[in-house]
């Protein structure tokens, strides 16, 4: 196929399911649209994917009454939805839901690369919406069993920053193997063997760099 990452499966679909669960039944409708964005509109780089799978979902909501009377409150911008709210309260329950603005999310990532910092040092990160909007999203993923992810785009743009964040957010370890002038075959299979011992007989949930 011209466009092999626009491949979908019932594994989409289970994702979709997997959510839904994870909520309460007042945000089924908000939820299933929120997941429908993140598992197909997410793949597509062509405006006129874009356009074609907009026009699906509003003739999907506006050929049924049940779901036409909600059509404002679904398509309430930003759609984003996560259980990070309360993140680094420990003993407070995760629960899956609308983070409702921008401003409410750029308050707990503040919160989150204060952690962050102590732990790992120093970062320069402007939390504009749309790396709000990422950062939300490589979350998604990484808090799903055997979640992963692909992130395309120029260099320096921030990706691998994004990523380390997030994966510090769903309480991963951060694997990054450091290219050094005499790195060499023997030294990429040690580190896979640290790596590979840390996720397979430690069991650490890990993001790989």
């Amino acid at each position: 196929p011209t466009k092999f990452y626009y491949i979908f499966s019932l594994h989409d679909i289970s994702r979709i399911i997997q959510s839904l669960l994870q909520t309460i039944p007042e945000r089924f409708l908000r939820v299933w649209l929120h997941e429908c964005i993140r598992i197909f509109f997410d793949h597509f780089n062509d405006i006129k994917d874009n356009e074609l799978f907009n026009k699906i979902l509003q003739n999907i909501i506006d050929n049924k009454s049940l779901l036409r009377s909600h059509r404002n409150y679904l398509f309430r911008k930003p759609i984003l939805f996560s259980d990070y709210r309360t993140i680094l309260q420990n003993d407070e329950p995760k629960i899956y839901e609308d983070l409702q603005d921008y401003h409410a999310i750029k308050s707990i990532f503040d919160e989150i690369i204060l952690e962050y910092k102590d732990k790992y040092g120093y970062i320069d990160i402007v939390l504009f919406n749309d790396a709000l909007e990422h950062l939300t999203r490589i979350y998604r993923v990484l808090r799903l069993d055997r979640g992963h992810l692909l992130l395309i785009g120029t260099g320096g743009s921030g990706k691998k920053l994004l990523a380390k964040i997030a994966g510090f957010t769903a309480k991963c370890q951060i694997f990054e193997i450091q290219l050094t002038r005499n790195y060499n075959e023997i030294s990429f299979r040690e580190d896979l063997k640290i790596l590979f011992y840390q996720i397979g007989l430690k069991n650490i949930k890990t993001v790989l760099f």
